[in-house]
């Protein structure tokens, strides 16, 4: 079952909301498909009061068999689906995560497969979810999320497909699968939560041209920093860089490469005259990649040392301690501060 906004000056690209019908749970994946319908009631809403122009892009909502639904509409209508621009699957997303025992998850693409994509969810994440959160001691009540790796999942063969950007909201909870997969396990709060956010983020992709491309470029240049030096600093906690820093350095150039890729991934959003104009810009972003990579190499070369063995377990032990520590602290400063945190448990 599918149905589309349509779109105007570009209305052959498509912007895919994924989410599959078929399994009786209210998270998985009852929750999902109703921000669905939401977002496209609202949107048509604000569209035919004039309140948001038309978008260049069409928005489709495509619902049927997990998996084999895209499936089914990747070798059905492969002209079409050589269109898709982007998608954003909405599955066991919108519950109450204290009930359920586990945060939002949010899925990218492969590391090889890397597009502006992860940029954009995560400053959108960032941005909009730390404005919820409120007092330090309760905000773990209001909304969270994680970033997990990536899943087999219908993002993932839309991916696959014809390498658009594809992002999964959702991860399986404590009550997956089970008959206690019942509506009291939804938020109404987390499902409006996560309706705002799928919704900005496919009306700003099916509006996204030569200025929302560059600014694209702009963020993942940040977000392809931090990667490098996350990669980094997890080559030296791990000890590789005491071993072989050959190794560590074709691994560094590896995550350099795709984070490029994702920079360069905007010109997908374009057309030729757009392209031109901001392929100076799109250049400059990737050498400041390049100089990031340089620079990190030169600096785990200086602090290059041995750890010993009795070093590392010593420092092992204390970080699991501070993962016992940390987290009971802070529901003991909640119950100290906010009486109901007792109840809310």
């Amino acid at each position: 079952m599918t149905g589309i906004i349509p779109g105007s000056s570009r209305s052959k690209e498509e912007i895919l909301l994924l989410g599959h019908l078929y399994e009786p749970g209210a998270t998985d994946n009852a929750g999902g498909c109703g921000v669905r319908i939401e977002i496209a009631r609202v949107l048509n809403k604000l569209i035919k009061e004039k309140k948001l122009p038309l978008p260049h892009r069409t928005i489709r909502f495509l619902f049927g068999y997990e998996r084999y639904g895209t499936a089914y509409y990747c070798t059905r209508y492969p002209d079409k689906y050589k269109k898709v621009i982007a998608s954003f699957e909405l599955d066991c997303c919108g519950d109450d995560h204290i009930k359920c025992r586990n945060p939002l998850g949010v899925k990218f693409n492969y590391l090889a497969q890397q597009t502006y994509i992860n940029a954009l969810v995560t400053d959108m994440l960032e941005r909009y979810i730390l404005g919820k959160r409120g007092h330090f001691f309760t905000w773990w009540k209001v909304f969270n999320y994680q970033i997990w790796g990536p899943n087999i999942s219908d993002a993932d063969l839309a991916s696959y497909a014809n390498g658009a950007p594809a992002v999964m909201f959702g991860h399986a909870n404590y009550y997956w699968h089970t008959s206690s997969d019942t509506m009291d396990k939804l938020s109404p709060t987390n499902l409006g939560y996560i309706g705002t956010i799928v919704a900005t983020l496919a009306y700003f992709i099916s509006r996204a041209k030569l200025k929302e491309a560059l600014y694209l470029a702009r963020i993942s240049t940040a977000y392809g920093k931090k990667q490098i030096i996350t990669a980094a600093q997890q080559t030296i906690n791990s000890g590789i860089v005491d071993r072989n820093i050959s190794e560590v350095d074709g691994y560094l150039a590896f995550v350099e490469k795709t984070m490029e890729k994702a920079v360069r991934s905007v010109s997908k959003l374009l057309t030729e005259k757009e392209a031109t104009k901001a392929n100076p810009f799109i250049t400059e972003f990737c050498k400041q990649l390049q100089d990031t990579l340089q620079q990190t190499k030169s600096i785990m070369e200086k602090i290059k040392r041995p750890i010993d063995d009795k070093k590392k377990k010593r420092i092992s032990s204390k970080i699991d301690l501070f993962k016992i520590i940390f987290p009971l602290s802070i529901f003991l400063f909640s119950f100290l501060f906010d009486k109901s945190g007792i109840i809310s448990l």
